[in-house]
């Protein structure tokens, strides 16, 4: 078995040998034939072309970037008390302001804790002979049992007084006796002192137990978060860079991207779970990462221009409001924020999105016919005319760019290369050319140069 295998490849292998020699013959006469033919009817003749020349024009330098859309601020609202949801005033969609109330939850219970709150506290003041709840600076002298204390003990002190006047006529042991007397209504003053301080103390307790049950049921009430001061000044900073008119801090507004119960679920507060998911979109942030070579280009207060494949035919603007001040070790890119302006809500938190960050303006770039152009292999390049030859040149190209030419649009792209402002570039005619092949202009051109 092994000799028969090793007989056939040994028949393949004698084969390959003989057709590729007959492939040499052959294409060796071929060439042969070839130079005696152009020998014998002279050179080729030269190819017929179009050229247009190197065009120097201004062109926007801009840094391609792709990110994500983020809202202006995004919120999870969580519940702070437990219970059954009752009713739903909110759905995904709706537009939301600071106040609002998203949903209900069951507020029997806290009810019920509040009025128990309430009566303990009213409990506390009736001891105290009061129907209100004293201010702090509260002076606990002026209370009955300390106002009875401290007259008794006047009146000791003025038996006693006394007393002491009248010696003489005053056994020891009643001197005594008026002594103790004295002491004891003392103490009993001190002690009316502090125990109207320590109802006064606990009937603030109980002011805080109260004010606790009624927060509890307050936030019965789910409601959209307020943002702080500080916040706000962030909002309205972030519009004033997206071009927007900042409305008044009390309408800010957001967008209900979810929620996650139903009503008559239940809510446990221990799951520390999200309830509505609120997104401020108007403006939004485009975040992007940006490789580091371009930390010199992109500078805060640029012009950027947004598009994303929802709407294929439109721009949209923006501009560059924070660059993180860090580069990245491991990626080595730095953050970006671009804000953009949203006042119609067409983009969406969430979205991919492609950009363009508007740089500088070159006044000097050299542009040719983008069909000027080949590529061919990953390479490419275009031809130029010298004298009556074709020299090939390779290029890098640009920015592509559109100019109006009549009632038509030309399309001119920029590229860089040894190419001189003016040089005459090959616009039609180039799938014939090779380096150094003859060339000579259309007819029609020829007369329009002459």
């Amino acid at each position: 078995m092994v000799r028969r295998v090793m007989r056939w490849l040994m028949m393949a292998m004698a084969t390959f040998v003989v057709v590729a020699g007959v492939a040499y013959v052959l294409k060796g006469g071929a060439a042969h034939g070839d130079r005696a033919a152009n020998s014998a009817g002279g050179e080729r003749p030269a190819v017929a072309v179009t050229v247009a020349p190197v065009t120097l024009r201004e062109v926007q330098r801009s840094v391609q970037i792709v990110g994500t859309f983020y809202g202006q601020e995004e919120v999870d609202v969580e519940a702070k008390v437990g219970g059954r949801v009752v009713k739903i005033l909110h759905d995904i969609g709706d537009i939301v302001q600071p106040g609002d109330v998203l949903l209900e939850i069951d507020d029997t219970d806290y009810r019920l804790a509040a009025a128990e709150a309430e009566r303990s506290m009213e409990l506390e003041l009736a001891k105290l002979g009061l129907r209100e709840l004293p201010k702090e600076d509260f002076d606990a002298s002026t209370l009955p049992t300390v106002v009875r204390a401290a007259h008794e003990e006047k009146n000791a002190r003025s038996k006693l007084a006394r007393r002491r006047s009248m010696k003489q006529f005053t056994t020891g042991e009643e001197m005594d006796q008026m002594e103790t007397e004295f002491k004891i209504a003392e103490a009993n003053h001190r002690q009316a002192v502090i125990e109207a301080e320590a109802t006064l103390a606990s009937v603030r307790q109980r002011q805080a137990a109260l004010a606790t049950a009624l927060e509890r049921l307050e936030e019965t009430q789910l409601r959209v978060p307020q943002p702080s001061a500080e916040r706000l000044k962030e909002v309205q900073y972030a519009a004033r860079w997206a071009g927007l008119k900042p409305k008044d801090p009390a309408e800010t507004e957001y967008v209900v991207s979810g929620r996650m119960v139903s009503e008559g679920e239940m809510i446990h507060t221990t799951s520390d779970a999200t309830i509505f998911h609120l997104v401020m979109d108007r403006p939004l942030k485009l975040k992007a990462t940006v490789p580091e070579r371009y930390v010199g280009e992109i500078k805060v207060g640029q012009r950027v221009e947004v598009s994303i494949e929802a709407y294929p035919d439109e721009t949209f603007a923006g501009v560059v409001a924070r660059m993180n001040p860090t580069v990245d070790r491991v990626s080595r890119t730095f953050q970006l924020e671009v804000m953009v302006a949203n006042p119609e809500r067409r983009l969406k938190s969430g979205s991919f999105a492609k950009a363009s960050v508007l740089t500088r303006e070159d006044p000097h770039a050299a542009t040719v016919p983008e069909e000027s152009l080949v590529t061919f292999a990953g390479v490419t390049k275009l031809f130029v005319v010298s004298g009556e030859q074709a020299r090939a040149v390779p290029v890098e190209p640009g920015v592509r760019i559109e100019v109006a030419s009549g009632k038509r649009v030309e399309h001119w792209v920029e590229v860089r290369g040894e190419l001189p402002p003016g040089s005459p570039v090959v616009t039609s005619g180039q799938t014939q050319l090779a380096d150094g092949t003859a060339v000579r202009l259309r007819e029609e051109e020829a007369e329009i140069r002459r």
